[in-house]
């Protein structure tokens, strides 16, 4: 009997010790527009960066993994309106915390336009400050420079990267004029 109760006791912690919590999964991609899988956060959005009545230094900041901190911070830069003889207009983007920004494998310090099923995953060029989007440049005697592959852009895509301590989280995000319209991340789901 003492025998078949100290087997029992044995199995017991044995079979204890064998539970799981829970395996996690962590995507190692996500595609451009991807939005309804399993192990994809999305988020449908109508955050205005600047409208029609920008000034200076005028910031939208985006928590796209929904933790609290915000992951990446756009800014819109702009010479004050009433300067005659020159003028600028500049649009950034900045990794906050360890996250990263998709760049131009041309121009490492310009955010690249993906297109729609572009894969985004490690084998990306990775910016980890701040990235230009646009800037546009002119003098009184018609000098104009524009940089930057946002200026005129419809139907393309931002990839980012959020750095944890274990994984990555990648994701897009549709940025339509001054205007996000939309964006997913991948986030760890049960096995």
């Amino acid at each position: 009997m003492k025998r078949t109760l100290f087997y029992l006791v044995i199995v017991l912690i044995l079979f204890s010790c064998n539970k799981k919590e829970g395996e996690y999964l962590y995507p190692a991609f996500i595609l451009v527009g991807q939005n309804n899988e399993k192990g994809i956060h999305y988020i449908q959005s109508d955050d205005i960066i600047c409208d029609t009545d920008c000034y200076p230094g005028q910031t939208l900041n985006l928590d796209l993994n929904c933790d609290n901190v915000y992951d990446f911070e756009f800014k819109y830069e702009m010479s004050n309106p009433y300067m005659q003889s020159y003028g600028y207009s500049k649009f950034v983007i900045t990794p906050l915390g360890n996250n990263s920004v998709c760049v131009s494998n041309s121009n490492n310090k310009w955010v690249d336009s993906l297109l729609y099923n572009d894969t985004i995953d490690y084998k990306r060029n990775w910016l980890d400050s701040t990235a230009l989007l646009c800037s546009y440049n002119w003098t009184v005697f018609d000098y104009i420079n524009i940089e930057g592959y946002w200026f005129h852009t419809n139907n393309y895509y931002i990839g980012v990267k959020i750095d944890m301590v274990d994984y990555q989280l990648y994701g897009w995000i549709e940025k339509k004029g001054l205007e996000i319209k939309r964006y997913a991340i991948t986030e760890p789901y049960l096995k």
